[in-house]
């Protein structure tokens, strides 16, 4: 009986699948329980992720715990987990411009399958680690100080420049942060870097008579200056600058030395004019942006080439200031910001007069031509000036002529404007611009909003609300840069 019953194979599948079928379905049960855990760790590790970013914040002024805690809480969605997620602050350390923060977050989940073999549960646990940090900050800031900016509005421009100083020094470290000023008018006033342009000292006529401007023989190209401390410091850029911010050749262009004594301002003169580059002390950058003045036209373009320039590290240790190796290198390491602030639109300045008006050097190149009675006659198409800008007065140029010839049209400035512009995104540098008090819609309107990075760094303002302005850029430019 028992021989015949071991032979008996009836059955035998049935057997087979009876015994398999828990082990099968444990497994796949396990499956589909491993994979809803495999969701909610993504959702928690989202949440948590997140959390930590709000967290880190230097401008975040709450305790970490109730910040990352509340945060969890609230954006878990609580019925896929069968108990309260416990959120756990692993590290927080700050100082005024770092902050590392790391959070563990635990939270479990029933199963549907694995409790057939006595697991009741899956632990979900996630965590996150999120660091800000200054990096090296670089910021130009373009200040129109043109003599539409007068009363009211040089006033607002002191009172939300510097607040914008306390907000970028309140969250960074002086030591990686550098600022420059760039006031502009109808030019820059470059007298910290000027001599790097201009007329060799011991070089002969040196100093010609500056009510005549005139062609004094044996001066180069580029090499013409008067030594009265009275003369202006502002270099006429060509229009090819605009193209790049590569490091302009020395001794290689025109040098505008007006007299400020004159009623046509091209150049405006006192020290507060001054470009002041590099700077980390925002006591020393207040004053700076206390004691500007309004004065002059306005060249937007101008100030924007200078202050874009002021963050190419191919002027590395030109500018002078707080550090010797600024502007640095295009890197993850530093973040360049150029803000750009007006209140109208670029007018066509005046300058000296170009090599064909009224008193003339030697003529270098004749022409041909006939009379109205037929007589042949040559007269004289070039002179010999080398440096064309600025052997007139002012005065006398207009005087003689009825204006000043050679100036920047108002349409090559926007373009000149727009290539500066381009050219500073194209190296990553994040523009900021601020209209104010500018008619919407008008070139100028149009120009600023080119300019920036994006539309929405572009702010048209009224009145006070330059400082509202100041405030949002300052705001973005100390964003959150996380990394981990």
């Amino acid at each position: 009986m028992w021989r015949s019953f071991w032979q008996n194979r009836k059955g035998n599948v049935a057997l087979m699948t009876a015994i398999l079928v828990m082990p099968v379905t444990l497994v796949l049960g396990a499956g589909v329980d491993f994979a809803r855990y495999v969701t909610l760790r993504t959702e928690l590790d989202s949440v948590v992720e997140s959390a930590v970013l709000a967290a880190a914040s230097l401008t975040q002024t709450r305790d970490t715990d109730p910040v990352v805690t509340e945060f969890v809480q609230r954006q878990i969605n609580r019925r896929n987990f069968d108990s309260d997620i416990s959120v756990e602050v692993l590290q927080d350390t700050a100082s005024l411009t770092n902050k590392t923060i790391q959070v563990r977050a635990t939270g479990s989940a029933n199963t549907y399958f694995l409790s057939l073999i006595g697991i009741k549960e899956l632990k979900v646990t996630s965590v996150a680690t999120a660091m800000q940090a200054a990096d090296n900050l670089e910021i130009s800031l373009v200040l129109d100080v043109s003599g539409s900016m007068r009363g009211s509005k040089i006033d607002n421009l002191h009172d939300a420049a510097s607040e914008f100083v306390d907000a970028i020094y309140a969250a960074s470290d002086p030591d990686t942060t550098s600022m420059n000023i760039v006031p502009f008018s109808a030019s820059v006033n470059i007298a910290p870097i000027f001599d790097d342009y201009a007329y060799n000292w011991s070089s002969a006529n040196v100093d010609p008579d500056p009510d005549e401007y005139l062609q004094y023989g044996g001066v180069p190209f580029g090499n013409f200056r008067f030594n009265s401390p009275n003369n202006s410091d502002c270099i006429e850029l060509q229009n090819n600058d605009f193209d790049s911010l590569d490091l302009l050749p020395y001794r290689a262009r025109p040098e505008v030395r007006i007299r400020p004594d004159r009623s046509t301002r091209y150049c405006v003169t006192t020290s507060a004019s001054e470009i002041y580059m590099n700077r980390k002390s925002p006591t020393a950058l207040k004053n700076k942006i206390q004691n500007l003045s309004a004065d002059g036209y306005t060249a937007i373009n101008e100030g924007a080439y200078w202050g874009a320039v002021a963050l190419s590290p191919d002027w590395k240790g030109k500018f002078g200031g707080d550090f010797a190796d600024r502007p640095a290198d295009y890197d993850v390491g530093s973040f360049k910001v150029l803000i750009i602030m007006t209140d109208g639109e670029m007018n066509q300045g005046v300058r000296p007069a170009s090599y064909w008006d009224t008193r003339r050097g030697d003529c270098i190149d004749y022409e041909t031509y006939y009379d109205r009675r037929g007589r042949r006659r040559t007269r004289c198409v070039e002179y010999e000036y080398y440096t064309v800008e600025e052997y007139y007065s002012w005065d006398q140029n207009i005087r003689n002529n009825g204006r000043a010839s050679d100036s920047t049209t108002t349409n090559s400035a926007h373009g000149q404007l727009q290539r500066i512009c381009n050219a500073a995104k194209e190296e990553g540098i994040v523009i900021y611009t601020i209209g104010f008090d500018i008619t919407p819609g008008a070139d100028s309107d149009e120009a600023l909003e080119a300019c920036a990075s994006s539309p929405t760094n572009y702010y048209l303002v009224e009145g006070l609300d330059v400082t509202a302005a100041f405030r949002a850029i300052a705001a973005s430019v100390n964003a959150l840069r996380i990394t981990g």
